[in-house]
């Protein structure tokens, strides 16, 4: 993708095009650098000295943009005719805006698109300065290069719940249980949320032992609750009891992805999806 700048008078001065996208970590605040390379595109502006700062947002459903902050300064670049030289332009990005890009990264693909206004300040070879812009529109950034970025920085370490690694010798249920959480959390990096799904019911059955055809059907399932809550009336009920109920509930809405023509399995169903089986998974493997 490339673009060009207006400035001095001139239209398409300067060429940009533009190459990769990458996350680069920090501590507490990290980096969005975009990779171009800037030649001229009017002899006009040979020999200037060029900056180039600006502004980024990242696109979202419907067309609704997020700020996400300034294009910092570049350093001076003294530009000839016929040359291209490489330009790398930063965008300091704390964690709850990089969450912010992970709300709008909603694609079916897993991809999302920036949109740079840029910025230019030229001085000539006689010390006149002249300022100049241009805009890059949907500037794709890849599932890959994206989820790149996010392992180097952590996020996806965090992105879901920490759960203690199972002992399959003496637990072999949680220990499967976990193999398909893994599965589930793969499928969910890759952008295939009804995969996740699918195997997060895979986990909710593993984790008692079952095979999906015991599993008690919905009618067998609001019987029992409708028990459970009349004797919780003359007894305590306590939570082993309860968690089963959540357990057989949560397997009903991972039900969900084998079945698209009810309601098809969106990011943010993947991943309260995600939260919900944790939660249980840690205290099934914590009260034992």
């Amino acid at each position: 993708m490339e673009t060009y700048i207006n400035y001095g008078g001139m239209n398409a001065g300067l060429r940009l095009t533009f190459a990769e996208v990458y996350l680069i970590p920090g501590l507490g605040r990290h980096r969005l650098q975009v990779q171009a390379a800037l030649s001229t595109a009017n002899e006009r502006a040979d020999g200037d000295t060029v900056v180039l700062s600006g502004e980024v947002q990242v696109q979202g459903l419907a067309g609704g943009g997020g700020y996400l902050g300034r294009i910092l300064p570049t350093p001076p670049m003294t530009i000839r005719r016929d040359g291209s030289y490489t330009v790398t332009l930063f965008v300091e990005l704390t964690d709850d805006q990089i969450r912010k890009i992970e709300d709008r990264r909603t694609a079916a693909d897993g991809a999302f698109e920036l949109w740079l206004n840029i910025q230019l300040e030229a001085r000539d070879s006689v010390g006149g300065l002249r300022y100049g812009s241009g805009q890059v529109q949907n500037l794709r950034v890849t599932r890959e290069q994206w989820l790149m970025g996010l392992s180097q920085v952590g996020v996806r370490k965090v992105l879901v719940a920490e759960l203690d690694v199972p002992d399959s010798g003496t637990n072999p249920e949680l220990a499967q249980a976990s193999i398909y959480y893994s599965e589930a959390q793969s499928h969910y990096y890759e952008g295939r949320y009804r995969a996740t799904a699918e195997s997060l019911r895979q986990t909710l059955v593993a984790l008692v032992g079952r095979s999906t055809e015991e599993e008690a059907t919905l009618d067998v399932m609001s019987t029992d609750l409708r028990n459970v809550s009349k004797e919780a009336r003359d007894s305590r009920v306590g939570y082993p009891v309860r968690m089963e109920h959540v357990r057989r509930a949560l397997k009903f809405l991972t039900d969900m992805g084998a079945h698209p023509e009810a309601g098809e399995t969106q990011r943010v169903e993947a991943l309260a999806q995600l939260h919900m089986v944790a939660g249980l998974m840690t205290w099934f493997g914590r009260s034992q």
